[in-house]
């Protein structure tokens, strides 16, 4: 993919959603949202002229799909009941879906496995031909989720979605099922999320994950004895199954 966004439509009539939508895909640079469009007529005109590889699209707006031609991946939001439902919603074109309410676990796996498919399909034009016998593949660091920006979105049980900057993350563990994210200044706050879910967001040259349930920003280690980690005054172990990655890491970084 060259470490260029896919551009994604937008046609969800309900703005607390689409804000929703938007907050999540906005961390990602796997991701462009290039048009949001607001109603059935804009949504027409847009979708006639312009290709998107990917449609995020209100399941109450299924029937624009038989005025267009149809995006190679369609997510339909909303809700469907019923296994016939589902077969009528894919028979139309419907790649996948984003059920309510909105999780940001569920939009992110969703939009992880078309990434996945993208990356594979483009793999096949890239590095095979037709006399080619070797088997295809392709990186999966290439597409996977990425962040390279300079804060995340974390959905707290108080304030909503709401903005969070890396630098000011100290460390943060799983606490249940959420997670606790200590920073330098202020109180901690908590995301709706596992361990596994937090840290696909944040910035792989800044957070590593030290045991089960810790993962450290490393531009703020203090101190580092044996197999012991200090920040501001407070220690953690890195356990062995995490040791080697640990190394690796700060050998990497010298």
């Amino acid at each position: 993919m060259d470490d260029k966004s896919i551009n994604c439509s937008m046609f969800v009539t309900d703005e607390k959603i689409q804000t929703a939508l938007k907050a999540i895909l906005s961390e990602f640079y796997s991701f462009e949202i290039d048009s949001i469009l607001r109603n059935r007529s804009e949504a027409l005109e847009y979708l006639t002229k312009h290709k998107s590889p990917i449609l995020i699209l209100d399941l109450e707006m299924h029937e624009i799909l038989n005025l267009i031609q149809k995006p190679p991946y369609v997510v339909g939001v909303g809700t469907v009941n019923g296994y016939k439902k589902i077969k009528d919603c894919l028979g139309q074109g419907f790649s996948d879906f984003i059920f309510l309410p909105i999780e940001k676990d569920n939009v992110q796996n969703v939009m992880s496995k078309i990434l996945n498919i993208y990356g594979y399909l483009l793999s096949l034009t890239e590095h095979n031909s037709q006399v080619h016998e070797l088997p295809a593949s392709y990186n999966e660091d290439r597409i996977a989720f990425q962040t390279d920006k300079d804060f995340i979105f974390i959905q707290d049980k108080k304030n909503g979605y709401c903005r969070l900057f890396c630098d000011e993350i100290l460390f943060a563990q799983s606490v249940g099922n959420e997670m606790r994210v200590v920073l330098e200044k202020g109180s901690p706050v908590y995301d709706k999320k596992n361990l596994k879910n937090f840290v696909k967001q944040l910035p792989a040259n800044k957070f590593l994950k030290i045991n089960r349930s810790t993962v450290v920003n490393c531009q703020k280690i203090n101190r580092i004895d044996k197999k012991m980690v200090t920040i501001k005054n407070q220690c953690f172990k890195v356990t062995r199954t995490f040791y080697k990655g640990f190394l690796l890491f700060f050998d990497h970084s010298r």
